[in-house]
């Protein structure tokens, strides 16, 4: 309860920007045929999910693609205590007509075998850069060159931090990028609370992060 009251709104509107800062290059982006197929790395309490669906069902915004209405969404998360509060986040946001089916794999990014599922058409991670080393960092990167389609979409949000934009460029560095949006800039994330819960719990109401989409292909 304290994490959703916290940090889940402006995790999820970080996300949520991320994949609206990435119309702009509508001409790159993949083509979107059949089941639309997004991994969530890292996925934790579901906030990076809540902040996809979000985006898809937004009536202003709305996926990039109008005839996608199918989306497998898979949370990689190797904590299992995640899963009750996720089981309930990744649920926030539903439409008519758009068919949202939710999976979870309990690993980690070692123990994560991507041969063993289609390719991803979308991946997204937040705050997971930060946290690897340089050998986790690049078997992040082999995770993610076996994982993602021939052309998908990456959307990355973490620390606004020199040494973690270094890591993201760093991991970019591994496959061709078509196009990319970038936002670093603080803003608000547009949720207001009630003033007792503001006093009590502080929450998160800032976006300090870098939010970062990109279409890329694999080298």
């Amino acid at each position: 309860m304290v994490y959703v009251l916290k940090y889940l709104t402006v995790h999820l509107r970080e996300v949520y920007g991320a994949f609206v800062a990435l119309r702009e290059h509508d001409d790159q982006l993949p083509e979107w045929v059949g089941t639309v197929r997004v991994l969530s790395i890292g996925g934790g309490a579901g906030s990076d999910i809540a902040g996809f669906k979000n985006f898809v069902v937004d009536e202003d915004e709305g996926f990039y693609s109008a005839s996608a209405k199918q989306f497998d969404i898979t949370r990689l998360e190797r904590v299992t205590e995640w899963d009750t509060l996720a089981a309930k986040v990744v649920h926030i946001f539903s439409s008519e007509g758009i068919n949202f089916r939710q999976f979870c794999i309990h690993n980690d990014i070692n123990e994560f075998d991507p041969s063993k599922y289609p390719p991803y058409d979308i991946i997204m991670m937040s705050y997971v850069i930060s946290e690897l080393d340089d050998d986790a960092l690049d078997v992040l990167v082999n995770v993610i060159s076996s994982a993602l389609a021939a052309r998908g979409v990456l959307v990355i949000n973490d620390r606004n931090e020199l040494a973690v934009v270094a890591k993201i460029e760093r991991l970019l560095s591994n496959f061709n990028v078509v196009a990319r949006s970038q936002d670093k800039d603080e803003c608000w994330c547009g949720i207001k609370y009630p003033d007792e819960l503001r006093e009590l719990f502080k929450p998160k109401l800032n976006m300090k992060s870098v939010r970062l989409g990109a279409i890329v292909e694999r080298l």
